[in-house]
């Protein structure tokens, strides 16, 4: 008998958990994760040490703009020059890049140099002594920041600052009228004698790339690199050059740009349209961001060219929060047509997001879906009527199993 009560219960129960939208689990065996993840980025740096700092009883230090500049500045000066130390006066460099508007803060400074595919487990040892974990167990620290380059042989330059604004008590940056009143004045490069460097004006040389199997390379620009930089490392005219990627031959670049480099002998057809990155439209006409491995909620917002603050409000961050990659953010901009020439010479019409003005006390709440259109309703109450029907069928069988085990004794 309650061999029968099994048969006639288990069916019945997985029909019911595939009309109501369950799925069973069955035990399969464990696979193994041989992903390796082979690079760092400042968030990583920034996720880590405030878990460290967590791990001491201290709160998390706040992801500071001007500090993030720095730290990349810096990583990118130590990469160029293969340098193999601090290059000095972290206190001075870091309010140089604005931080406590530009007023004398405190910092210290750590870094570390790796092959490719270096680990953070590996980054966080090298961290482990004292004079590394003063971010981690100082008390006073409020901000911080991070950067990563890579070098011309490969080897990668982990750089994490921290600091706090000094003359003052708490976090907050120094203001500049009660600064004037003590008598103290901005911190500049000039203060050390011009001695700190300028990330801008580095210039990384080519490292060309290989084709692709249509014989294409992708290259992307670097520091301080033109179009004759590139033109003559692959052996080919700045013209060239332009004509793929659509562009004029005089055209400024941008860090991280990616250009389409034609191989020599290789005839493949030139792209008819200019890739544009654009943030997804959602149907009711908000725009979305998907975050990319190694993006900054300031980067995103200067991408986007929208308000920091706003970008922050409206999905509900703070300045300190770490993002993760593929994480959707909303974009406080609003569509406008723009035309854009096709190949074909007509006019089409592009949605491109701009920013939207600023919003002066008020407030606008969403009406609440209704529950009375739609098909999404219907089909739960198809669901919840099936459930209901499977559940009438098990408990007559129970009964019937009941009465035949209670008649056969």
């Amino acid at each position: 008998m309650k061999t029968a009560l099994i048969s006639v219960t288990l069916p019945l129960l997985f029909f019911l958990m595939q009309c109501h939208g369950m799925r069973p689990v069955f035990a399969q065996g464990v696979e193994q994760n041989t992903k390796v993840v082979n690079k760092i980025t400042a968030n990583d740096l920034i996720a880590m040490e405030n878990a460290s700092r967590n791990a001491n009883g201290l709160g998390s230090l706040k992801v500071d703009s001007n500090i993030m500049k720095c730290a990349q500045e810096t990583a990118d000066t130590m990469a160029y020059f293969s340098m193999g130390g601090h290059i000095g006066d972290v206190k001075t460099r870091i309010s140089s890049c604005g931080y406590n508007n530009f007023y004398e803060c405190w910092a210290t400074e750590n870094w570390w140099q790796g092959p490719p595919g270096t680990t953070l487990e590996a980054v966080k040892a090298g961290w482990g002594d004292a004079p590394h974990m003063i971010p981690a167990e100082n008390p006073l620290y409020c901000h911080i920041g991070a950067g990563v380059a890579e070098a011309a042989d490969g080897t990668i330059y982990f750089v994490l600052q921290a600091a706090y604004p000094a003359n003052k008590a708490g976090c907050d940056y120094l203001k500049p009228e009660i600064a004037k009143v003590h008598g103290l004045e901005p911190v500049t490069s000039s203060s050390v004698g011009g001695s700190f460097f300028n990330a801008a004006e580095l210039i990384y040389g080519v490292r060309t790339a290989t084709p692709d199997p249509d014989g294409l390379i992708y290259h992307t620009v670097r520091q301080g690199q033109a179009l004759w930089h590139i033109a003559n490392a692959y052996g080919i005219s700045v013209e060239d050059i332009a004509r793929w990627n659509h562009i004029k031959a005089d055209a400024s670049l941008r860090l991280g740009e990616v250009l389409i480099i034609p191989s020599a002998g290789v005839t493949v057809a030139i792209p008819t349209a200019i890739p544009t990155i654009l943030p997804t439209m959602n149907p009711d006409g908000k725009f979305i961001h998907t975050v990319r491995e190694g993006e900054t909620l300031w980067q995103i917002a200067e991408l986007w060219q929208v308000d920091f603050s706003r970008l922050l409000a409206v999905n509900g961050l703070m300045e300190d929060t770490v993002i993760s990659v593929g994480w959707r953010l909303s974009i406080p901009a609003t569509p406008t047509a723009t035309p854009l020439p096709s190949p074909t010479g007509t006019i089409t019409t592009t949605i491109l997001p701009t920013q939207t003005p600023p919003i002066v006390e008020a407030s606008v709440q969403e009406a609440p879906p209704s529950e009375t259109t739609g098909t999404h309703p219907v089909q739960k109450n198809s669901r919840f009527v099936l459930f209901m029907i499977g559940l009438g069928i098990i408990i007559v069988c129970l009964c019937f199993v009941i009465i035949r085990m209670r008649s056969g004794r």
